[in-house]
């Protein structure tokens, strides 16, 4: 009997079906294994990008510079608690007395002041209700239309774990720049720490609710913007003179270089305070008075004087 006559026809089935689709199950099997393996990368890779993005691993180093722009001090900045750093809590008072006690003639710069200092205060706290009061008994917006003070604070010094001695400067000037007083101050002063939970009260304090004014207060906001808003177009008088109705509105006068512009006042009338000036390097105001004392009671005289970029291009 020959080789070919004792293989099985089973065995020659399984051997044909091994030539014809054996490959492709392989084939299948390889690409399957493949897959697998692909989907198992690209998982662990997500997983390693996401868990970067959160942790993120950005070093800060900070370089301390003097006055002269020179390096003094650098290395990384570590992270700290505000409750145990002692530099932050001297800082952050520093911040506050400066605040409470400047004042200055712009308005913007004394609204971001008050802002700051009722940052730093708990709401409904003994310490709010003082610092009301001392508003209320001297406004920094009006004072601020006579005279500016600036603060420098001496010195910052713990008394217990929870208050500070606080030894500052304050320096009065008038609206021409002038030092008319100096003042040496000591306050001491409670802090307790309460870490903002939010970005927006981390930036800036805002107030819930607007101040609640008074019947009178309210009206005369009322009047005080109609006032504001509405225009107060001069008429030609007698002598070359320019007449705005008393009341009717915001009066502008506009002034020439190196003219003087005399405002006459009404006989009665009289200066309640120091005249104020938007731009003191260029124009000056001086009380003065003319004529005869039953006729003109008191002016003031608004003498604009020569640009510093006048006199530049003069000497040049």
């Amino acid at each position: 009997m020959s080789t070919s006559e004792a293989v099985s026809p089973y065995i020659a089935a399984r051997h044909e079906w091994d030539e014809r689709y054996g490959s492709l199950i392989t084939q299948a099997r390889n690409w399957r294994v493949a897959f697998q393996v692909s989907a198992m990368i690209a998982l662990v890779a997500v997983a390693g990008a996401t868990w970067l993005s959160v942790h993120s691993r950005t070093k800060v180093f900070v370089v301390a510079l003097d006055q002269l722009g020179r390096s003094v001090a650098a290395g990384y900045a570590d992270q700290t608690s505000v409750a145990s750093d002692d530099r932050v809590r001297r800082s952050s008072i520093l911040n506050w007395v400066e605040s409470l006690r400047t004042v200055t003639s712009g308005t913007v710069a004394q609204a971001k002041a008050i802002r700051a200092v009722y940052a730093q205060i708990a709401q409904g706290s003994a310490a709010m209700s003082a610092i009301n009061d001392f508003y209320r008994g001297d406004p920094p917006q009006m004072r601020g239309k006579m005279e500016t003070v600036s603060i420098d604070v001496n010195t910052v010094l713990p008394t217990s774990d929870r208050s500070y001695e606080v030894d500052w400067t304050e320096t009065t000037r008038d609206m021409q720049g002038v030092v008319t007083a100096t003042a040496r101050w000591k306050g001491s002063f409670m802090i307790a720490v309460d870490p903002p939970n939010d970005e927006a009260t981390a930036r800036g304090y805002k107030p819930k609710t607007d101040v609640v004014l008074s019947p009178t207060a309210t009206e005369a906001v009322r009047v005080s913007a109609g006032f504001r808003a509405e225009s107060n177009p001069p008429s030609p008088g007698p002598d070359g003179r320019v007449i705005y109705t008393f009341g009717a509105g915001l009066a502008t006068l506009v002034c020439a270089p190196l003219r003087i512009c005399v405002l006459e006042l009404q006989p009665g009338e009289k200066l309640n305070g120091v005249p104020q000036i938007g731009d003191s390097l260029r124009g000056q105001i001086t009380p003065a008075a003319y004529g005869p004392p039953k006729r003109v009671d008191s002016i003031y005289l608004s003498g604009l004087v020569e640009p510093p970029e006048w006199n530049q291009k003069k000497s040049a």
